[in-house]
């Protein structure tokens, strides 16, 4: 048995406000992801990656709550980003800047740790990793040649809150180049247009979270899931109509009429318009039951920010 003090390793790991510090570093990139995805995810015209671009958006929105809870663990306070992380926020690229430099730095910080003194954190920052990881495998960049090797130790702004870019307003949200739009509604399959107002929910959603961007994360969390969710709702309509219905995506013409009525409203009235809608999915079906589950708890979920 050893007479050593009781506590006492040979492993070191970083004190708690070092910790607190390196994860407000992250936190601060991922803040600037969520933002920037949502305000670019209506200009991608590829359906595939739109709703990679949407699952992307709700893994680091949650991370981004993940973040903050930890480091209020530790004792911390998440500052402002310094001078040298404002250079790379500033660059505004998720995946040639953003996320090689998350990978590198959570690396770098989960050798760090000892596993029994932090063991919270580890989790965190693994799962975190795994994450961005699969992010860059799945939107592969080339990154950014002059990529910082370890964001997490740069020194944080304690009087700097950094203002999000808005990007300008939307003037339509973008379609694959096989798929027709035209100015006023026409008729159309019911699934395909059901497919369609998946899309123009999920971009309706993601600008309202770009455009508030002083909002608190769980806004930003819950838009980010109900994208997410509208997304894969469009996913699942599209293979229900390409192996069930013979039909493709871009067989009929698309609108952009009720979009535009939508978005020109302001938050409160935004989020009732797509909370109210309603939807026929047709007769029942176990995968459907889970779409309706999924609109159900998007309207309770977002409901609180409408007032």
């Amino acid at each position: 048995m050893s007479d050593g003090p009781v506590g006492s390793r040979s492993v070191t790991t970083p004190a708690p406000a070092e910790t607190a510090a390196r994860l407000a570093n992250v936190r601060h990139v991922l803040r600037e992801a969520v933002h920037v995805t949502a305000g670019h995810l209506p200009l991608e015209p590829r359906f595939e990656v739109k709703a990679l671009l949407a699952a992307h958006l709700q893994d680091d929105a949650r991370a981004v709550l993940e973040l903050r809870r930890r480091i209020e663990e530790l004792g911390g306070a998440p500052g402002g980003p310094g001078e040298e992380l404002s250079r790379l926020l500033d660059e505004g690229d998720v995946y040639r800047a953003f996320k090689p430099a998350l990978v590198i730095t959570l690396q770098a910080h989960r050798e760090l740790i000892d596993p029994l003194a932090d063991e919270a954190s580890l989790h965190l920052i693994t799962g975190l990793l795994h994450r961005q990881e699969r992010h860059r495998a799945e939107l592969p960049a080339e990154p950014d040649p002059e990529l910082p090797r370890d964001l997490g130790a740069f020194p944080l702004d304690p009087g700097h809150t950094r203002p999000l870019r808005i990007l300008p307003a939307l003037d339509r949200p973008q379609r694959d180049s096989f798929v027709q739009v035209v100015d006023e509604p026409q008729e159309q399959h019911p699934a395909h247009a059901l497919m369609d107002a998946k899309l123009c929910a999920a971009e309706l959603l993601a600008r309202t979270s770009h455009e508030h961007p002083d909002m608190p994360d769980e806004f930003h969390a819950d838009l980010a899931r109900a994208v997410r969710d509208a997304t894969r709702h469009a996913e699942l309509v599209d293979d229900h109509m390409t192996t069930e219905l013979g039909i493709h995506w871009g067989a009929f013409p698309v609108s952009f009429a009720e979009f535009r009525r939508v978005y020109a409203q302001e938050l409160a009235g935004r989020l009732a318009a797509l909370d109210g809608a309603q939807t026929d999915y047709g007769p029942g079906s176990p995968a459907f039951d889970h779409v309706r589950a999924d609109d159900a708890a998007r309207a309770r979920a977002t409901a609180r920010w409408r007032s």
